[in-house]
């Protein structure tokens, strides 16, 4: 990661046409400030080294057809090798970007009698953490609660509404345990299924299509119009509830598959652009005949 990273920060401030928000990155602000540079002066270095091969591989190529002998070959195929990494390049980038970008989108909250619309005393306490993954559609719910002062009944994600007003139900968590005071649970939604939005935001916010519906729910995430309410006997109508609010994190290492891409491209360039050329248009000269 510090070879790509450095490569890339050096690649910018060098002059490179590549547009990026150095200070942004660095201080963890933007994820995709991040991986928008890696991909950028990636371009900007394959493009570079393109038109050098194109240039020093014309130059090779008509040498080599003039002076037909032992190094016709090896000139020629050293040439045709280059150019077929910086192709092969340009498929490890689109492999990188592929992987890096598939990261799901988290939300969390902390869970209170307080956020309740009117607010309860309850001393029961909870945090959730929502993951949304756009690639697969899904939504990935992990959430604990315990010490409610009535068993449970039920627990909704609520839209679309700002804080300390109330919505109706969005999405209600199926297999929630009832009848206890204190629980985790986990469950992973499929979004493209229609079934999994309640009925009434389904043909409301979501116009009758559960694509429609996701892009509702991801909409009022984004806004924070996203609720977590979980109902009990004492408080049927929400003894806890949690505002959902976009988590703040660093910028995280981009996975083995996409950090090895990075590495690998940005080791091989430096490698033929500092070695490779150099090499070529020295055997394209032509020998000193003896």
């Amino acid at each position: 990661m510090v070879v790509a990273l450095g490569w890339c920060c050096d690649s910018i401030e060098a002059g490179q046409s590549a547009q990026v928000d150095l200070g942004a990155m660095r201080a963890g602000k933007s994820v995709d400030a991040l991986y928008s540079a890696l991909f950028f002066v990636a371009l900007d270095k394959l493009k570079s080294v393109e038109n050098q091969l194109d240039s020093a591989v014309g130059v090779a190529y008509a040498w080599c057809v003039a002076n037909p002998h032992d190094l016709h070959d090896r000139v020629c195929g050293e040439g045709m090798a280059m150019r077929r990494f910086v192709f092969r390049c340009v498929a490890l980038v689109s492999l990188c970007l592929g992987t890096a970008w598939a990261d799901p989108v988290y939300y969390t909250a902390n869970l209170a009698g307080s956020n309740e619309s009117p607010a309860n005393l309850s001393p029961a306490m909870g945090v959730i953490t929502l993951g949304y993954d756009a690639t697969a559609n899904t939504l990935s719910v992990d959430l604990s609660f315990s010490a409610l002062t009535g068993t449970t009944t039920a627990a909704h994600l609520h839209c679309c509404t700002a804080p300390g007003t109330n919505a109706g139900v969005a999405v209600g968590l199926v297999g929630f345990v009832s009848g206890v005071t204190g629980a985790t649970y986990s469950g992973l939604f499929d979004l493209t299924d229609s079934s999994v939005f309640a009925p009434a935001f389904l043909s409301g916010p979501g116009g009758g299509t559960a694509s429609g519906s996701e892009a509702a729910l991801v909409a009022a995430l984004a806004a924070g119009q996203v609720y977590i309410n979980v109902h009990t006997l004492t408080f049927p109508g929400g003894e806890i509830r949690g505002n959902l609010q976009s988590r703040a994190v660093p910028v995280p290492e981009p996975d083995g598959l996409a950090l090895l891409a990075v590495a690998l491209l940005a080791l091989g360039v430096i490698r033929y652009q500092r070695r490779g050329l150099r090499a070529l248009r020295l055997r394209t000269q032509k020998p000193t005949r003896r």
